[in-house]
């Protein structure tokens, strides 16, 4: 268990000002609750042991000063079951009515969130990153732009891999509405007008 206060990374970007970095990207992962890949989709409020709220707002504004960019990673795919609003009837059920289930992340536990429910979480976490005045201007939706898209044979919400795209598109096209900068993880034909930059691109794949 590893903790960098926001306010230690405030002190790290204005340095490199100092040194003559003018402009940056700044990719801020583990700001949730429960930290780095952990507690998805209810990461908010930020993490109390690293500053919580007031220490994000002010890195927020820091970088806003500095003429960085900060971005926030983030994940509606991963389903944990230390969520606070974990359920299993919302995660997706596989053709043959098992669930996807391992533990490979920080956050230990999960299953895969129900594509149906990507937008509502996103629209939920932004809108309360805005209240609270979090002047950010980037996010990163982790794996969305790599993962194949997924059907859900659960009886009372099946879902084709058309209708995930919309979904995805919906969370993606949302974030940029509000003016940020939206990344994901590789270039996919389907989001191309929905995000402004990718992290990874193999193209020799």
């Amino acid at each position: 268990h590893h903790i960098l206060p926001l306010e230690e990374i405030e002190n790290q970007l204005k340095k490199l000002k100092e040194k003559g970095i003018e402009s940056a990207y700044i990719h801020l992962d583990g700001w949730g609750y429960y930290g780095y890949d952990s507690g998805h989709p209810d990461i908010i409020p930020p993490s109390p042991e690293i500053g919580g709220t007031e220490k994000l707002r002010s890195l927020a504004e820091t970088c806003k000063n500095l003429n960085y960019i900060l971005a926030l990673h983030d994940n509606y795919r991963d389903f944990y079951l230390n969520a606070v609003s974990f359920n299993p009837k919302l995660a997706i059920t596989n053709e043959n009515g098992t669930k996807i289930k391992h533990s490979v992340w920080c956050g230990g536990p999960q299953m895969i969130l129900s594509p149906r429910l990507i937008f509502p979480y996103v629209k939920r976490n932004y809108e309360w990153l805005f209240n609270n005045q979090i002047d950010i201007k980037g996010v990163y939706l982790d794996v969305l732009s790599i993962v194949p898209l997924e059907e859900n044979y659960e009886t009372y919400c099946p879902i084709s891999r058309a209708e995930c795209a919309k979904y995805r598109i919906s969370a993606f096209h949302f974030l940029r509405s509000k003016g940020l900068i939206v990344s994901s993880e590789e270039p996919t034909d389907y989001l191309v007008s929905e995000i402004d930059l990718v992290h990874h691109g193999p193209y020799w794949l």
